[in-house]
């Protein structure tokens, strides 16, 4: 199930909620995307994943993977470089948007 989508300007970002027993085997993952009212898939890719721990540093975390969606891959964990940088860009810019919460 869905959780949020972020992004509107080429990079999305995409979250999934899971299960707290979910653990790191392999597993495939399917990204399907269906236009409102649509009956038929416009997007419809899956690729066999190694969920990572990502721990918060206080014994706590979650399984996760990123992934990403190219024309010429496919859905895949091979993410290129040219997209980790516009990916880190568009995080900062959003970041220097939002109010100081502190101010």
């Amino acid at each position: 199930m869905c959780q949020s989508i972020c992004g509107t300007q080429g990079i999305a970002n995409l979250r999934l909620s899971l299960p707290d027993d979910v653990n790191p085997d392999s597993g495939p993952v399917r990204f399907r995307v269906i236009r409102k009212g649509g009956a038929r898939p416009v997007i419809d890719r899956s690729a066999d994943v190694r969920l990572t721990r990502q721990s918060d540093g206080c014994g706590s975390g979650a399984y996760g993977r990123e992934l990403v969606l190219t024309k010429d891959e496919g859905l895949t964990t091979k993410i290129p470089k040219s997209l980790q940088i516009a990916w880190g860009k568009q995080v900062r810019e959003q970041a220097a948007a939002m109010p100081d919460p502190y101010r």
